[in-house]
């Protein structure tokens, strides 16, 4: 049984290092894509709002692997998987582009991001930095189980929260701050941005903002796009906001229920120096496992001698 939406993405982020990403065909997004910065003293790079138009896309094997295509233009769509495509009816963005009474208007702007990120480890020279990310939540299963594995580990991780669930959930999302952890905007109802308007696109982030603001008591910076799915408006839009869009580079799968075995091999043998690792804290079809993958994940990648650091 799936809880929630069926959060497939339809492009997925790859990148060798952060200095430059490759947009890959099979996981997340639309269109083309901005690099990854490279990691600073504190943390992983997101995604630059606004630059970069020379991506490349690659078609991804299963194993995360790909061969170099043709560069798709911005307005590219893809079928997604299966999971993308049986979204219920309740979770697609409307047709009629009319805004609703309560977001931006539309030509305003976002609110100014004002929170104060959280202090990340400092990995020293040569060592290798990994960033846990972990969408769609909160809730109150799932996502306090995986808080308390990270706190167990001493980890620290970014989580991208949906505004029907912090609405739901304001006391979690307040833990997640107070333990250290990092929140972005993954907007109020997880409609796949590339369909909606500019108004709507500002709406989806601006709806969130004032959820999170009132759990939280302030507005982050981060922004990551429902499904990876974006373009140049909303790449404009984030970067007009003084927002950061972040993709990411090792997709576990878990949206779609694979088995810990399966998932475990999966960040075995895509993770690198850079990584960001998308998992999720509710939203897919068996978040179980994530809850049984972390732990090994954890002391699979500290073996390594990886350092776990926040997505800045």
């Amino acid at each position: 049984m799936t809880e929630g939406w069926n959060c497939a993405p339809r492009w997925r982020i790859f990148a060798p290092t952060l200095l430059a990403a490759t947009l890959m065909l099979g996981g997340c997004g639309s269109g083309k894509t901005a690099g990854l910065l490279a990691p600073g003293p504190r943390a992983i790079g997101a995604m630059d709002g606004g630059k970069g138009n020379d991506s490349v896309n690659e078609p991804v094997g299963k194993n995360g692997a790909g061969t170099a295509g043709d560069e798709l233009g911005p307005d590219t769509r893809v079928a997604g998987s299966q999971w993308y495509a049986d979204r219920s009816a309740a979770a697609r963005p409307g047709t009629d582009g009319r805004a609703s009474t309560n977001g931006t208007p539309p030509s305003g702007r976002l609110a100014k991001p004002d929170e104060k990120p959280p202090e990340s480890v400092k990995p020293a020279k040569g060592e290798k930095t990994v960033a846990l990310t972990f969408d769609d939540g909160p809730d109150a299963k799932y996502t306090p189980a995986i808080l308390d594995i990270l706190q167990k580990y001493n980890v620290k991780a970014t989580f991208f929260l949906v505004g029907t669930q912090v609405k739901k959930y304001p006391e979690i999302v307040q833990r997640i701050v107070d333990e250290g952890h990092r929140i972005g905007n993954h907007t109020f109802d997880h409609k796949d941005l590339t369909k909606l308007s500019k108004v709507q696109i500002r709406e989806e982030i601006a709806k969130n903002d004032e959820l999170i603001r009132g759990a939280v008591g302030f507005t982050p910076e981060l922004v990551r796009a429902p499904y990876g799915a974006v373009d140049d408006r909303i790449k404009q839009i984030v970067k007009e906001n003084g927002r950061k869009l972040v993709g990411w580079n090792v997709d576990t799968e878990d949206w779609a229920g694979r088995s810990v075995t399966r998932m475990r091999n999966n960040v075995k043998a895509n993770t690198k120096d850079g990584s960001i690792i998308l998992m999720h804290s509710f939203g897919g079809k068996n978040i179980a496992n994530t809850v049984k993958l972390l732990p090994l994940v954890i002391h699979d990648l500290k073996k390594r001698g990886f350092v776990f650091v926040l997505v800045e």
